[in-house]
Order: C-alpha cells, then sequence, then structure tokens
C-alpha cells in the first residue's frame, strides 16, 4: 500500500475535549473556496483570522467514521505529532480512486459538521494515511486518534 502524508494546518482539538461520551462525527468531502452544485457552506471549527468563515463542501460526504479501520496517534516523519489513519479495504480503494480523479481540488476533514481544515490533495492514497501538522500538539493529535478510533477502548497519552 502506497501512503501519504495529508499535510494539516491544525488548532483543533480544543473542542474534542469538552465531547459528550459519544465520539465527533467524522466525515471526509471534497470542498470548493466557490459555490459548486451539490456544495454546502460549512463553517470552520476555527475560521482563519484572514480568511473566510466557511468552505463549500459536499452535501454528501465521501468518508465517514464507519469507514475507518484504525486511527492511531504516531509522530510524522519529522517527529511532530500526527494521526494514522488506516481506511478499511473497501474504502482504501475508494480513497484511490477519488484521490486519482480529485487531485488539485480541496478535500476537507470534518468534525461534527465543521470543518477543521481542507487541505489540497497533492497525489493520490489510499487505505493508509496520516494527518499531521505543524500546530498540532501530541495531546491532540491523541485526543483525534481516540475520536477517530473504532474501538471503544481508549487509552492515556
Amino acid at each position: 500500500m502506497r501512503t501519504l502524508y495529508l499535510i494539516l494546518s491544525l488548532s483543533l482539538v480544543a473542542p474534542l475535549a469538552c465531547r459528550a461520551e459519544a465520539p465527533p462525527v467524522f466525515a471526509l468531502a471534497l470542498a470548493s473556496d466557490t459555490p459548486q452544485e451539490g456544495y454546502q457552506p460549512t463553517p470552520f471549527l476555527h475560521p482563519p483570522k484572514d480568511g473566510p468563515n466557511e468552505i463549500y463542501v459536499e452535501s454528501k460526504p465521501r468518508f465517514t467514521s464507519a469507514d475507518i479501520e484504525s486511527a492511531q496517534h504516531v509522530p510524522d516523519q519529522q517527529g511532530l505529532p500526527s494521526v494514522a489513519v488506516t481506511l478499511t479495504e473497501k474504502a482504501g480503494q475508494r480513497m484511490l480512486a477519488l484521490t486519482k480523479q480529485a487531485t488539485g481540488q480541496r478535500m476537507a476533514v470534518i468534525i461534527n459538521g465543521k470543518v477543521l481544515t481542507a487541505p489540497v490533495i497533492h497525489g493520490s492514497f489510499g487505505q493508509s494515511f496520516y494527518v499531521s501538522g505543524g500546530n498540532m500538539s501530541r495531546e491532540e493529535a491523541h485526543e483525534l486518534a481516540n475520536a477517530l478510533s473504532p474501538t471503544s477502548t481508549k487509552s492515556s497519552p
């Protein structure tokens, strides 16, 4: 399997730390800076200081929590906090097909109906990828991994 890093600039998990018992709803969907047919305006969890408060996201997500096989807090290649995400085999095939077709477009990472980030897809990737970014702390990466983990057992940082 080919692994590609999905690089995210995040300051994200404060809302995750205060979440209810159920993990946040997770989704991945294509996104656009401008209105598109079949897309809806969706707010950013942490709006950029010098940018819009929302982005246009596909009304129907391409991937949800049900597509995640595992999520684990690990350091990235530079030793920075990240989350290794592995999709189910079927979802991995769909991701590979999507990223081949959608290179150059944005993909929104959505938690509880709000966009954490929407990086540009720079190449194709499939079942396994990393969510990382210079602004994500070790604690935030751990919280995100726990939120995305399909298992009910949560570990401590």
